[in-house]
């Protein structure tokens, strides 16, 4: 915690009550014990503190692992710091709390007792009296809250925010709700100070401060002319006396509906209730182009309606001529369920220079593969990946590209531990190409996944023309080398290209950017620096911290067939400076090689980077 102390009085603590705690690893510190002898067993501590929640708006019980911070202001009006952590009654109001493991308990006999949660290392304690949180303008649990006492055996924590809390009935799927004050001259969030002793709260005059507070929900709710559960935003003290307006958000952060809040008494530590509100949620047709960036794959986030611009790849004046749009393929969970047209895409159009396109609902998980044709002729497509699981990214600890939790088109993460899940294993591409094709349907077979649309062709034992792999994106190149008859180095690189199959925001990785996982260059390796292998039970290899899961799906050989689930992976990326590929196999063993020599031909796995 940063602090502002006196230091020519600090000095002075040891003979005034609240002597300071000993630093981390110096608790019970026996030979110091020793020396002050019978003087520090007269010495009267704090060995454990009650803490109650009071009014605490969100938080309304203590939970295991819950940290307070505590001040005692001395006689010589020094400050005193220390941690106390919860040892009993999670689950209730009311909890113990004692000292951290390496910190003494406070002494007893100081002039007052500040407070706060949670515990906060960063939070500034000024002037012996005043807290210096923030009021963070996306809420997404209970706000800090503070108290002060004469004798810190028992401390009340109150918020020093009111609440308004709500249902609504309506028909959408919401992911955060925004909350404006109708006087425009009341702050709602932004850096404050907090005097837990008079109860003063002030805004600083900072860029930080706003008029709006928009609650992100833990989860999103849909709701389909239902209610929901009870929704808490909290607010400062004394706002929305003139009412507010409420906006309903979706998971795109487009707004489905705006309802009018009449006005209410907002008081600190104290929930108003503003009952059911009731919204008619007007569709948004996001633009997905618009959100992160022109590519050749949209990720697909919910239920609604999209548009994406009809050009080429990633490049703004590449404009095709249309006459129509339609889905190829489709494939409902990436599994090998019977696959009915309709059932990830319930509609497509083309107008204005964009496609656009609504999901079914209930929205289905999967992956499908849209066109826009000049008659007959396929003249450019893109991947759309609709994700069970929100997509995340992380360095995993390596200091290196931040990358997603899966391979491209995967549905979810994988899990370590777990039974192997084709909806893990993601989609295949031939090095170079923009498309994707479908994974296997099920762990036990080596059959590709059905699809809705039309299926995957392959060539016989030729080559296929970038031109060609535009007009045909569902034709494999069946052909025991290169698929290009002209090899081209540079259709994915260092920076997104046209041909780059990874959604806006991403790239397919470089060398470099997997260095740090791919630690040898050695051909073959039994130990793998960092990496552990599940062979028996995930068929998964797993590094870094938090640590990121690699999937063995196996991969399409040259010649299209389905090879190896469960035993190898090939992983791609760029950029190529030869005839192959450029890629890292994972193999059972466990085993590891780094190769540049994989044949173009030959369909593998892509982990997208942060662009």
């Amino acid at each position: 915690m940063k602090r502002f102390l006196i230091p020519a009085l600090a000095v002075l603590v040891l003979l005034f009550g609240c002597k300071k705690p000993d630093e981390p690893g110096n608790q019970n510190n026996e030979e110091n014990q020793g020396n002050q002898g019978n003087q520090n067993e007269q010495v009267e501590t704090y060995k454990s503190i009650t803490a109650t929640l009071n009014g605490s708006n969100l938080k309304d019980e203590w939970a295991a692992g819950d940290e307070i911070q505590v001040y005692c202001i001395t006689q010589d009006g020094a400050d005193v710091e220390a941690k106390y952590v919860l040892s009993s009654g999670a689950g209730s109001a009311s909890g113990t709390f004692v000292p951290a493991d390496g910190v003494n308990p406070l002494e007893k006999g100081g002039k007052a007792y500040f407070a706060a949660y949670p515990y906060d290392e960063d939070l500034t304690f000024a002037q012996h009296n005043t807290f210096a949180p923030n009021i963070p303008a996306e809420q997404t649990g209970a706000s800090p809250m503070f108290t002060y006492a004469d004798d810190a055996a028992t401390l009340n924590f109150a918020s020093f925010l009111g609440a308004i809390k709500f249902t609504i009935t309506g028909k959408g799927s919401v992911a955060s709700i925004s909350i404006d004050d109708k006087n425009t001259n009341n702050i709602l969030s932004g850096n404050v100070t907090v005097n837990p002793k008079t109860g003063k709260i002030s805004f600083k005059n900072a860029s930080s401060s706003k008029h709006s507070i928009t609650k992100k929900l833990a989860e999103k709710v849909v709701l389909d002319g239902g209610t929901s559960e009870p929704i808490i935003i909290e607010v400062p003290a004394g706002t929305l006396a003139e009412g507010a307006t409420l906006t309903i958000l979706d998971v795109n952060n487009s707004p489905l509906a705006v309802i009018d809040v009449p006005a209410l008494v907002v008081e600190a530590g104290k929930i108003a209730d503003a009952g059911n509100l009731n919204f008619n949620a007007v569709a948004q047709t996001v633009d997905l182009s618009a959100l992160n960036g022109l590519a050749n794959c949209y990720i697909v986030p919910d239920v609604g309606k999209y548009k994406i611009r009809a050009v080429k790849g990633n490049d703004s004046s590449a404009k095709l001529d249309v006459t129509s749009v339609e889905v190829l393929w489709e494939s409902f969970c990436n599994n090998d369920e019977e696959i009915q047209p309709g059932c990830l895409i319930k509609s497509i159009s083309y107008a204005d220079n964009y496609i656009e396109f609504e999901t079914a609902d209930p929205f289905q998980p999967g992956n499908a593969l849209i066109a826009a044709k000049n008659g007959e002729e396929i003249v450019w497509s893109w991947h759309l990946w609709l994700p069970e699981v929100e997509i995340a990214t992380s360095n995993y600890g390596m200091e290196g590209a931040v990358m997603m939790d899966r391979f491209l088109g995967a549905l979810k993460p994988a899990v370590w531990g777990a039974a192997p899940d084709p909806q893990t294993f993601g989609m295949f591409y031939q090095w170079g190409r923009k498309d994707p094709f479908l994974g296997v349907g099920s762990v036990e077979s080596t059959e590709v996944a059905t699809c809705a649309g039309i299926a995957r062709d392959k060539t016989e034992d030729a080559q296929m023309t970038i031109a060609e792999t535009i007009q045909k994106p569902t034709t494999f190149a069946n052909f025991k080398g290169d698929w290009n008859p002209e090899p081209d180095n540079d259709l994915w690189a260092a920076v997104k290209t046209l041909y780059d199959p990874c959604p806006a925001g991403y790239r397919v990785p470089t060398a470099e950017d997997i260095a740090l996982f791919t630690a040898n260059d050695s051909s073959y390796a039994d130990d793998l620096p960092g990496w552990a292998l599940d062979a028996d039970v995930s068929m998964a290899f797993k590094l870094g911290d938090p640590a990121t899961v690699w999937p063995i799906p196996g991969y399409l050989n040259y010649n299209g067939s389905y090879d190896r689930p469960g035993i190898r992976t090939k992983v791609y990326y760029a950029p190529s400076v030869s005839e192959y590929a450029p890629s890292f196999y994972l193999y059972e063993g466990p085993v590891f090689k780094h190769s540049s020599g994989q044949r173009r031909g030959v369909a593998g796995s892509i982990r997208c980077v942060v662009e």
